[in-house]
């Protein structure tokens, strides 16, 4: 038997480094993910979910589960905080749980060969509905999920203002551990009757050592990381440079989504520094990020900047105070479970470039190149975000049946 770990295909940074800490701390897991077949030849420990159905595999699926998946989507649509566009959306809504559905039955062998131990995802996505119902119809015991932000915080929703099953995926679940305090606090303030089961386990980087902690000119040098789109409002920073008194050099690691509403607006932001002679710009599009944190290891940087609109709990950010690098981000998300007055600022999420340029250099100038605090933004890092403190921690509560009751 193993522990089945549900994650993405994609294998961002932190899924990375949390399944690499899973195969140490559980030792006997299994990792489940939409993997191409070539992706599965080079992953020994990973089976693929079934990801494309025919009709007829639908209509065999109606004919035995079609009155429990009735029962669900009607139970959901008339759940609170329903919309008339939530109503509207109910054929999607109702083919997410199909194929969820389906996807059980599919994995129903294994999840039954495993469910005396517990099973688990990284996202409280559809992954999460999939244990849930599993759960429901009897072929695991125990299930546990992350809870991030853009998969638990529903006001994220342009249109409907609400995502599929959040209620039925709480009932459900062991437990939701949830990477901030603020997605907690979300979770718990909308979905009260659940608020037992809401547990703050922060996620965590790896120790490579402290980065430079002295200068090698007066140049300032401000780094920010991510693509360029319209969450994370690069161009607002292009804007604040505008008003650099200081020399500065800004260094970005991501590349630029061509088809975004405020593109425009971050290009016209850059072409408008490349007159101000005190401001040089080092663009390096996408970048592994290996790449970036042997950056952030080899080369002094005075501070990281996040202008993001919306977050969960950074990892940018975790990686940076790890080397010691304070930061400057706006008050969204969890952001404020990482920058505080020991490793950094908050800024009021609609900041005003001008004046934000003005408390950077001062910010710089007066604390990023204090060598103390410089050490203390580490220090933080080591007492919260150290993945050698957090992660054998949490696998040892999936090892024993959690804290939470089902």
């Amino acid at each position: 038997m193993k522990y089945l770990i549900f994650t993405s295909p994609k294998h961002t940074a932190f899924e990375q480094n949390e399944r690499d800490w899973a195969r140490k701390e559980l030792k006997d897991v299994l990792f489940v993910s939409d993997f191409s077949e070539h992706a599965l030849k080079a992953n020994a420990d990973y089976v693929s979910i079934r990801s494309s159905f025919s009709s007829m595999d639908r209509l065999r699926h109606l004919a035995r589960f079609g009155w429990e998946l009735s029962v669900l989507l009607v139970t959901e649509l008339c759940s609170k905080n329903t919309s008339i566009s939530y109503l509207r959306r109910w054929r999607q809504i109702f083919s997410i749980l199909l194929k969820v559905s389906m996807q059980v039955e599919s994995l129903k062998p294994l999840l039954i060969q495993n469910n005396a131990k517990a099973s688990y995802t990284m996202w409280a996505n559809d992954r999460a509905l999939l244990l849930a119902l599993a759960k429901k119809r009897g072929y695991i015991k125990r299930c546990y999920s992350r809870a991030h932000g853009r998969d638990v915080i529903e006001h994220r929703e342009p249109i409907t203002g609400k995502l599929p099953f959040q209620a039925f995926k709480y009932r459900h679940l062991n437990g939701v551990y949830c990477v901030s305090k603020f997605t907690q606090r979300y979770i718990q303030e909308r979905y009260p009757e659940f608020a037992r089961k809401m547990v703050v386990a922060y996620l965590g980087t790896e120790d490579r050592g402290s980065g430079p902690l002295h200068p090698e000119s007066d140049e300032f040098v401000v780094v920010s990381i991510g693509r360029v789109r319209n969450v994370k409002r690069f161009y607002l920073i292009a804007e604040m440079l505008m008003h650099a008194q200081k020399s500065i050099r800004w260094v970005h690691f991501g590349d630029v989504s061509s088809h975004d509403p405020t593109t425009a607006r971050y290009e016209a932001g850059l072409t408008a520094l490349s007159s101000k002679t005190n401001v040089t710009l080092h663009h390096y599009g996408y970048t592994p990020n290996s790449k970036i944190l042997d950056f952030f290891s080899g080369h002094y940087i005075d501070c990281l900047v996040n202008s993001s609109e919306n977050e969960g709990l950074p990892v940018s950010i975790q990686e940076a105070i790890s080397f010691g690098i304070p930061c400057m981000a706006s008050d969204v998300g969890g952001t404020s479970d990482i920058i505080t007055d020991r490793t950094g600022v908050l800024l009021n999420n609609d900041f005003h470039p001008p004046s934000t340029m003005k408390h950077l250099e001062e910010f710089i100038a007066t604390k990023c190149r204090d060598t103390l605090f410089r050490q203390q933004t580490r220090l933080f890092w080591e007492e919260n975000f150290n993945a050698a403190n957090n992660y054998p921690g949490f696998f040892q509560i999936l090892q024993t049946q959690g804290t939470f009751e089902a």
